[in-house]
């Protein structure tokens, strides 16, 4: 049981590392990449209070190995839905540096979402369905999201290309 919390907690430190080295790279002053540090800051609090709680509950319980066991694997694929959550959050910060208002707005909207469902883990305890469902949906936002962007980026670059044609044009018209 310490051998298992041990791995899940390294894993989960690892997770938060990655999320630190990507605010570096992405080196803007982004409100969304600080606030979106500090509630995984709280999140990881969270859980290792929660390991705490298993490793006690394992000490009473003495033979009840199923339950922890169980236990530690829904905590698992929670954590699987926080990190991609977590991943594609930050894709969008780093894209947001370009000054596209609807993608900021957007990002608001995800940082208001990720606020509710870190509460919810918070004061909901042990719900994780209603927990994962939230989650499922925030992810769903988050790609739907960039697919949006690379329509727009893809838009964009059309647009520039004829252009870059029609000044073509012009010029040869006006040297014939």
């Amino acid at each position: 049981m310490l051998r298992m919390t041990g791995r899940f907690v390294r894993k989960k430190l690892y997770g938060c590392n990655m999320i630190m080295h990507l605010c570096i790279i992405a080196c803007t002053k982004l409100r969304v990449v600080r606030t979106m540090c500090r509630m995984t800051g709280y999140f990881v609090r969270v859980i290792l209070y929660r390991c705490k709680m298993m490793l006690h509950l394992y000490i009473v319980m003495g033979t009840k190995h199923r339950v922890v066991r169980a236990m530690l694997r829904i905590m698992r694929r929670m954590l699987r839905v926080v990190r991609q959550m977590c991943n594609a959050v930050l894709h969008i910060c780093i894209m947001a540096r370009t000054k596209y208002p609807v993608i900021r707005e957007f990002v608001r909207v995800i940082l208001y979402g990720c606020k509710m469902v870190l509460h919810l883990c918070i004061m909901m305890g042990t719900k994780y369905r209603v927990m994962r469902t939230m989650l499922r949906i925030i992810q769903k936002m988050c790609s739907g999201m960039r697919h949006f962007y690379f329509r727009v980026l893809h838009i964009f670059r059309v647009i520039r290309q004829l252009c870059y044609r029609l000044n073509k044009f012009q010029a040869l018209k006006v040297a014939f």
